[in-house]
């Protein structure tokens, strides 16, 4: 017993400094309300380093996502512009098609991205962002399969240039939206630290 009141008075005096003092006849069990603030007071430590941490996550997660967006953007406006007026010939066709498929596989990966770190975003009150985000990403691949359809309507010699480069704009609006959201997310994060 006289071993675990020294324990005690020792964690007595590095949690609660200069309330407990060296003496003779002292009683451990009088210090423990003490202790147990020193406890609740390093806990709270505990739990704003972890809330701090995780926000840290989120906001390095969110930053990523922003630069994948704004890449994914980027990537289909080289796609919409390298739409010939007319039929493309072969050559043409196979570099259209490694473009879409490239935008494709980001697409999936940026939704991966986005279920990974849905539920940060719910738990901090940002569905919006969220139903932005996925539905940019659901937008930008359907325009993709669209665009991917008519390369192959291509090899018969149908072709509608303006039609295309219509539809690859819906989805790239679709893609800035997300942008936009999770932008104003980023910034909101920032500001509740």
């Amino acid at each position: 017993m006289r071993t675990f009141g020294l324990v005690i008075h020792i964690l007595l005096l590095a949690l609660v400094p200069g309330t407990v003092s060296a003496q003779s006849g002292w009683d451990p069990l009088t210090g423990v309300p003490q202790l147990v603030a020193g406890f609740s007071r390093l806990n709270e430590q505990v739990d704003k380093g972890v809330v701090a941490e995780k926000r840290g996550q989120l906001m390095r997660a969110v930053d990523r996502l922003r630069k994948d967006l704004y890449a994914l953007e980027a990537d289909a406006r080289v796609l919409q512009d390298s739409i010939p007026d007319s039929v493309p010939n072969l050559d043409e066709r196979n570099y259209l098609e490694r473009l879409a498929r490239e935008l494709q596989e980001t697409v999936g990966w940026l939704t991966e991205t986005a279920r990974q770190i849905g539920a940060d975003l719910r738990l901090n009150e940002a569905e919006q962002v969220e139903e932005a985000l996925t539905s940019g990403l659901r937008t930008r691949g359907a325009a993709l399969s669209y665009f991917q359809r008519e390369l192959e309507g291509a090899e018969q010699g149908r072709w509608n240039a303006s039609n295309i480069r219509s539809r690859l704009g819906q989805g790239i609006d679709a893609v800035r939206a997300a942008q936009l959201a999770v932008t104003s997310f980023r910034q909101k994060l920032s500001q509740t630290r």
